[in-house]
């Protein structure tokens, strides 16, 4: 029962829109043309097919966990306390799902679908992302709209069809939002332009167990529930991506403003805990512990079920093999976990090098990288979660090997602000 909830919900979730047989048909070398709002130029929010998924995948894990917990927990009771609460560990996943699903209803029916009009289908990779996002919002929210463009991998695999999701790239924008009349009245819209670089994937899906897709999400906050959105692009690798792009093609481009003083500009916005000072000439980046609390947190009560799970096995004499697999995956995810929340990296950076420092609760010995070995300071994706990338700051050598120096950034921007603060301290500059 639950794995067929596990199938409904991936059925209904992330908003993907059915595809039109007769266009597929009739266009089989333009995909962008079979769904029927892309066809007519726009795409249309999937929050409320996500709420749907979260509402059945809810309601099924627990019609299922429910009576599991209750009886497990009579016959916990019997044989100790420690496996009763085991027991309740199921019951209470189905709990936090419960209001998962309550809070995506509430978005839909307070939020309504959102569309996102573009300016052109397919969007060419190589090209830039533009168009106008209308919401059924009347104030526009004050922190204006946080938006994220993902490529993302999805691979289904086993006979569960378990489904896990890659990020390939990802770009973050926050614009304001401004109201407009229509047919509808005054609404809030959010103007969208993302360049999109030329090496980019192109959205696939000739293969069901291994797809990519794009996907542009929408987040403001709100009191009470906050704004949601999610928009599936129809974004193609085509001619126009072999051609450059000009000023008429993406009005959005604006002329580059003076360099304030000292030549370095203001770190941007969300900043995180990570502190950035200068010691003795010697620009200095700390890296704090539990310096993302939220997946830490996650990361910990999985570890706490999967443990769960095992304790489980063992009172109920299961074959030895299975306690001692699942022991392997804990033990590995009890270090994640543990990291996520202790260790700390320091980074000294001088014209003659990069020190960096690691270690729980404090930094250890450090490592001297000379300039003179070092090319370029690169950000890369590092981790994830779903959709949520984090960065990584990688020391490129000038045969092209790359050494993680510091991990865990949440916001791309911020990731290129802290290389560039690096190459800018080691006398060197950002290679194009």
């Amino acid at each position: 029962l639950v794995g067929f909830g596990l199938m409904v919900g991936a059925a209904f979730g992330r908003g993907k829109l059915g595809v039109d047989a007769k266009s597929a048909w009739d266009h089989p070398d333009e995909p962008w043309k079979w769904r029927p709002d892309w066809a007519e130029g726009h795409v249309l929010d999937g929050g409320r097919n996500d709420a749907l998924g979260m509402v059945m995948f809810a309601v099924l894990w627990n019609l299922v966990a429910l009576p599991a917990g209750w009886l497990g927990w009579e016959q916990g009771v019997k044989q100790g306390p420690g496996l009763a609460a085991i027991a309740l560990l199921f019951p209470a996943v189905g709990v936090g799902l419960a209001i998962r699903a309550a809070r995506g209803v509430i978005r839909v029916r307070r939020f309504g679908v959102s569309t996102l009009d573009l300016a052109s289908v397919p969007v060419a990779v190589g090209r830039t992302l533009a168009g106008t996002i209308r919401t059924r919002l009347t104030t526009p929210p004050d922190g204006g709209f946080a938006l994220t463009l993902s490529a993302l991998r999805i691979s289904r695999s086993g006979a569960d069809n378990d489904r896990s999701t890659h990020v390939l790239w990802q770009e973050e924008a926050r614009v304001a939002g401004q109201l407009s009349g229509g047919t509808d009245g005054v609404r809030v819209v959010a103007p969208v332009a993302i360049r999109i670089p030329a090496e980019a994937p192109s959205t696939d899906h000739s293969a069901a167990d291994d797809e990519v897709v794009w996907r542009l999400e929408v987040q403001a906050a709100e009191p009470g529930v906050d704004y949601s959105a999610t928009f599936e692009l129809p974004i193609y690798r085509t001619a126009d991506s072999d051609q450059p792009e000009s000023a008429q093609d993406a009005p959005h481009l604006r002329a580059v403003g003076p360099i304030p003083p000292g030549g370095m500009t203001p770190r941007p916005e969300p900043r995180s805990a990570i502190e950035v000072t200068n010691e003795a000439g010697a620009l200095v980046i700390d890296f704090p512990a539990a310096r993302n609390p939220s997946m830490a947190f996650g990361m910990t009560v999985f570890a706490l079920i999967w443990t769960g799970a095992i304790v489980f096995m063992t009172r109920v004499h299961a074959p030895l093999i299975f306690p001692m697999v699942f022991g392997l995956f804990d033990v590995l995810m009890a270090w994640i976990a543990l990291t996520l929340w202790c260790e700390v990296t320091r980074l000294r950076v001088i014209p003659a090098g990069v020190r960096v420092a690691s270690g729980l609760g404090a930094p250890g010995a450090e490592r001297l990288y000379p300039a003179a070995q070092i090319k370029d300071v690169r950000v890369a994706i590092g981790m994830t979660a779903n959709t949520t990338a984090y960065y990584d700051l990688k020391l490129v050598r000038p045969g092209g090997q790359e050494i993680t120096i510091g991990g865990g950034i949440r916001h791309k921007r911020e990731a290129e602000w802290l290389a560039a603060r690096i190459l800018t301290a080691l006398g060197q500059t950002r290679r194009a």
